[in-house]
């Protein structure tokens, strides 16, 4: 539906099948344009396009004009599938659309296969007239989602979700560093061709991105909550409250690649399984900050602050018996794969 200036409605359009439809996005472009993107199960006629999938769900893209008139419409299919933060416009009218699906998903002549269990990314360009122009798959070895996107002045696009294992872009990874289902969040960037240009991950304990916005210049803005710490690269918020919102930017000169850290790949910890006390590998504790220790349902059980000591041993005494992931934080923000410990 449409309304003028003064609220009222000058036409409204209906569409659908004998199932349900859900309307996940809408945008309009420059020339006030509307694309409309949602879920569909069994069938669904939009215009003059009639849609049918043999899966639960299948996903449309539709445009009308300014007065309402329909245009065109496509429908990706696969398995599983949502249209996950919907649809942005690009500077030059072409569309980009992002989702989630399980086991595979095809655009044209591609199949983009996620794995039976598993919650992929994929990422979609179509052109004004609403022909393909390219799509990208995006995940790793659990489930992943996309929460929020938006295309910057030079017809970038930028998306944010979180992931709960390394995840992938093409050329761009990132590394999962936290344990126990708690997720965490990537901001990446595609160009208009469909190449991942940079990647950047927002740690934090049950953290998560709500949406971002591309500013001029090349700036992004971003907005979320987090319930324990969030932390970007060096800089860091701790929760003062059960429930705590964040707000940051990103600019073009820390959007190139990642900070440089002189952590190592990985810790040593010794005896493992411990009981009492744990040591560090002579030389780690110098450059490390902090150890959080949670237990595996994802709750922090200790945290313990590396300051002014070089000792190597960490005392963990009053921990119960079971086992634990390590999470090492470094003095320069970064941060290393997480290490299992058995306590007995």
């Amino acid at each position: 539906m449409k309304l003028n200036e003064t609220g009222d409605f000058t036409w409204i359009q209906t569409f659908g099948g004998t199932e349900d439809e859900f309307v996940t996005a809408i945008r309009t472009d420059g020339e006030s344009n509307i694309i409309v993107a949602g879920c569909f199960y069994g069938h669904t006629q939009l215009g003059d396009s009639l849609f049918y999938t043999s899966h639960p769900t299948g996903v449309f893209l539709a445009k009308y004009n300014i007065t309402g008139g329909f245009e065109h419409a496509v429908m990706i299919d696969g398995t599983n599938l949502n249209a996950g933060s919907g649809v942005v416009y690009s500077g030059e009218g072409s569309v980009y659309m992002a989702g989630n699906f399980s086991e595979e998903v095809t655009f044209g002549a591609q199949t983009f296969v996620a794995g039976e269990f598993n919650m992929d990314i994929y990422i979609a360009k179509f052109t004004a007239q609403g022909n393909l122009e390219w799509a990208r798959h995006g995940g790793g070895n659990a489930s992943d989602d996309v929460t929020a996107m938006d295309a910057d002045e030079n017809g970038n696009l930028v998306m944010a979700g979180h992931y709960l294992s390394d995840i992938s872009f093409g050329n761009v990874s990132l590394t999962y560093t936290l344990c126990c289902g708690s997720p965490e969040i990537y901001i990446v960037q595609f160009d208009d061709k469909g190449t991942a240009g940079w990647g950047k991950q927002i740690s934090g304990i049950r953290a998560r991105i709500n949406d971002l916005t591309c500013l001029q210049d090349q700036k992004l803005a971003f907005a979320g909550i987090f319930q324990e710490e969030v932390a970007l690269d060096s800089l860091k918020l701790d929760a003062t409250a059960e429930n705590n919102n964040y707000f940051g930017m990103l600019a073009p000169d820390n959007l190139t690649g990642y900070p440089e850290t002189s952590l190592p790949q990985s810790v040593a910890v010794y005896p493992n399984p411990a009981s009492g006390v744990i040591y560090l590998e002579k030389g780690l504790r110098e450059t490390l900050s902090a150890i959080r220790i949670y237990d595996m349902s994802g709750r922090l059980a200790r945290e313990i602050r590396l300051s002014g000591s070089h000792k190597n041993a960490v005392d963990i005494s009053g921990l119960g018996k079971g086992i634990y992931q390590l999470v090492f934080t470094g003095k320069e923000g970064g941060k290393l794969h997480p290490e299992k410990l058995t306590v007995y």
